[in-house]
């Protein structure tokens, strides 16, 4: 095996050198050395050209920094005494070159380097001494919050940016080479080793000059380092972002030569994998920092401070998701011989699971009522991670297709639990004593040889014929960080006077959270669940669903065609993902840690908890067609409350709610007979497919309650938010299901 030395470019013959064996450049000593490696020197003051040497802070390959004084100008520096190996007339001159151009840089959050020379054939560089420490040490004394990390890197980048647009590459950005304050403020240090782009050269000094291993670009890791420009260091500034962010480094090679083989190759985790904590925004912007190809990064690092900069305001970011969709088809693209003979094996037996799931698709609400009633009860393996929850089961009434509290089952032993549970469909609620919990569906088969599409409708069967029913993964605390708190109302007026359909009456609302914005695209894939929407998979889908948008009409078939392979750069990510079916909803949002909010949760929300017809008031406002835009487009549909924001309760999508389509009480009409499965659809868009004719949004504004069958055609104009519980529910009031007719609900 051949490479190019990333210091000097000689070329390397590796041969069948194994994977733990350290290597070095026989030209220049370049070692792939442990970028942690740590030294301890005792200090040995003593006497340099005009410096006094008081004390060495540091020791490594490169050679010894010192804490001393400048006894000409009577001040405190750094002193950087790096060795002279194989350094020839040339390379010292262009070393000293490059050096006294880092010297020019005069940045808040850079280093000053105050004199660079020569004296008795040992070069010399003095720079401020900053009193702090190391990125790396404060990091690990005392790990920055999401929001810090944001901030800190904003201020590095925006330096970075500066040196850059006098065309200097530092090449060799990691968190020992960033310097912290007492005071919290970072900067950047070791420009003296840089690389300048008006030059033709290379500098090289002993290994450490043009990239530490864990920190190095794909670009540096393959020998290239004349390719090395700007977006290098960007890269580099994403390997710290995500070491700030989740506590681990993206690459981690079990040797240097695999760990460069790693940068070169491997696609790291996202942030998010590792610690769900971290916020989606800083996520892509890390992605995006460290891409593989230049040209995907940021082109500069203004671009990635202004992102951060955009984050930490609140703000849209510019930069886009990787989605499933992407990543597949990047995949794909180097693997183009297995893809194919995949997509063949795909195709064949999607047709044979399509066939087998079709009639089982409407899932536990379909099992028959009588022949329920008559099962025996099937032994169940119920399972939580982590274990240790308290859990109650409430049986899914037929009738109504709500949880019926008075069936509830309640074990007194937390999770891992064996019980038996009659075949029917069941809401289950897990709570953790730590305060974490999560409200997720299950179905208990009364024919296990029946197949099921989505997570929360299987089941497995184990050889003691007692029945395993998915594992609910209990969320952290913080999903909801995202999402706007509402405080619910115990008698909340819902229903139209005058409407026989819907006559006025109170439903309990309890508190809960609901999510900004409709899921989108780009979200969904983030962590499919099934098929994506037929529309989204063909040029002519999307132009069916989405023509009539400048941005998309413009597009010829060939752009609109890349757009699809390539959603986290194009306008698609930020629409509402739409034409999937409900039970697909229901398992996404579980996937989140979330759940579909209710109808009169909606309800609540939109009409600003029953005080308006409208979210944005009273006065209806037609704005023409209403059509799918990315979200978030309309800032008349924009909702303020307890310090959050929501957007689109009634423009874009139309959404799927939790609820089903049964009759109002007092009721001489019903949107669907209550043994048909369906779901409540609140919401534009102007759909006619569901949207009952007699219904009218400007006499009826969010109180239109449509029902929609569970397996109905593609509804392109209905996509779904997500929503929680603000605190589990463990207890149900015994008139949950109930409702009593309003006394004086005011035509609004």
């Amino acid at each position: 095996m051949q490479t190019e030395c990333p210091s000097c470019g000689v070329t390397l013959n590796l041969g069948d050198v194994d994977s733990e064996t350290e290597v070095a450049c026989p030209s220049c000593g370049w070692e792939l050395a442990d970028p942690d490696e740590t030294q301890v020197i005792p200090s040995q003051p003593v006497g340099f050209s005009h410096f006094r040497l008081v004390d060495r802070v540091g020791h490594g390959k490169f050679g010894d920094v010192w804490l001393a004084y400048d006894t000409r100008l009577q001040r405190e520096v750094a002193l950087k005494l790096p060795r002279n190996i194989d350094f020839d007339g040339r390379t010292r001159a262009m070393f000293l070159r490059e050096a006294r151009t880092a010297a020019r840089l005069e940045h808040p959050s850079i280093v000053p380097v105050f004199e660079v020379g020569e004296e008795d054939g040992q070069i010399f560089i003095a720079s401020q001494f900053v009193r702090g420490m190391t990125l790396r040490d404060r990091m690990t004394q005392l790990p920055y919050s999401h929001r810090e990390a944001a901030r800190l890197l904003a201020v590095i980048a925006d330096a970075m940016d500066y040196a850059h647009a006098r065309g200097i590459v530092h090449r060799d950005l990691k968190p020992n080479n960033i310097l912290v304050s007492y005071d919290g403020s970072p900067y950047i240090a070791d420009f003296g080793l840089a690389k300048s782009l008006m030059s033709d050269g290379t500098a090289t000094l002993d290994g450490t000059v043009l990239g530490t291993p864990a920190y190095m670009s794909p670009e540096q890791a393959a020998g290239q380092s004349r390719a090395a420009d700007q977006r290098s260091d960007i890269f580099s500034l994403g390997v710290i972002l995500y070491e700030m962010l989740t506590g681990s480094r993206p690459f981690s090679g079990s040797s240097d030569l695999a760990l460069l083989q790693q940068i070169r190759h491997v696609t790291p985790l996202p942030p998010r994998r590792r610690d769900r904590s971290v916020p989606r925004d800083l996520e892509t912007i890390c992605m995006r920092a460290i891409e593989k190809s230049p040209e995907k990064r940021y082109q500069s690092a203004g671009e990635l401070s202004a992102d951060l900069q955009r984050f930490l305001a609140g703000e849209p970011i510019r930069a886009r998701r990787v989605t499933r969709v992407e990543r597949t088809w990047r995949w794909m693209c180097r693997n183009r011989r297995l893809s194919a003979a995949l997509m063949g094996l795909m195709a064949a037996t999607a047709s044979l699971v399509a066939m087998t799931v079709s009639e089982n698709e409407a899932g536990p609400s379909r099992l028959n009522p009588v022949a329920l009633q008559a099962a025996k009860p099937v032994p169940v393996q119920l399972t939580t991670e982590p274990a240790g929850a308290q859990v109650v089961i409430y049986p899914i009434d037929w009738r109504t297709r709500q949880p019926d509290p008075a069936a509830a089952i309640r074990p007194e032993a937390v999770t891992p639990l064996e019980l038996e549970m009659p075949p029917g469909s069941y809401l289950v609620v897990a709570a953790l004593p730590d305060g974490r919990f999560h409200e997720v569906y299950r179905t208990v088969p009364d024919d296990r040889t029946a197949l099921a599409p989505y997570a929360h409708q299987r089941w497995k069967q184990l050889a003691d014929h007692s029945v395993r029913l998915p594992e609910i993964t209990i969320p952290d605390l913080w999903v909801v960080d995202e999402l706007v708190p509402l405080e619910g109302d115990p008698e909340f007026q819902v229903g139209v006077p005058g409407r026989d359909d819907l006559p006025p009456h109170t439903r309990r609302v309890e508190p809960f959270y609901l999510a900004s914005t409709e899921v989108t695209i780009g979200e969904f894939f983030e962590t499919p669940v099934g098929s994506p929407p037929k529309w989204l998979t063909t040029v002519e889908g999307v132009r069916s669903v989405l023509g009539g948008i400048a941005s998309i009409d413009e597009l010829d078939d060939v752009e609109l065609a890349g757009m699809l392979h390539n959603l986290e750069e194009s306008i698609l990510a930020d629409f509402p993902i739409t034409g999937l079916f409900p039970h697909q909803m229901i398992a996404w949002a579980e996937k989140r840690g979330l759940r579909l909010p209710t109808e009169f949760e909606y309800e609540y929300a939109a009409s600003n908890a029953g005080k308006t017809r409208f979210p944005w008031g009273d006065a209806c406002r037609n704005e023409g067609r209403w059509r799918l835009q990315p979200v978030g487009m309309r800032p008349l549909d924009r909702t303020i409350v307890n310090g959050g924001v929501l957007l689109d309760l009634f423009s874009n999508a139309a959404e799927f709610t939790q609820s089903p389509p049964v009759h109002y009480p007092s009721s001489t009409h019903s949107i669907s007979a209550a043994e048909v499965p369906g779901f409540v659809v609140r919401g534009g868009p102007l759909d006619r497919p569901v949207t009952r004719s007699s219904d009218s949004f400007e006499t009826l504004g969010v109180r239109v309650r449509r029902g929609v069958a569970e397996r109905p055609p593609v509804r392109t104009g209905v996509g779904f938010r997500c929503a929680k519980s603000r605190s589990p529910r463990l207890s149900l009031p015994a008139a949950a299901n109930a409702s009593k007719p309003a006394d004086d609900v005011n035509q609004r």
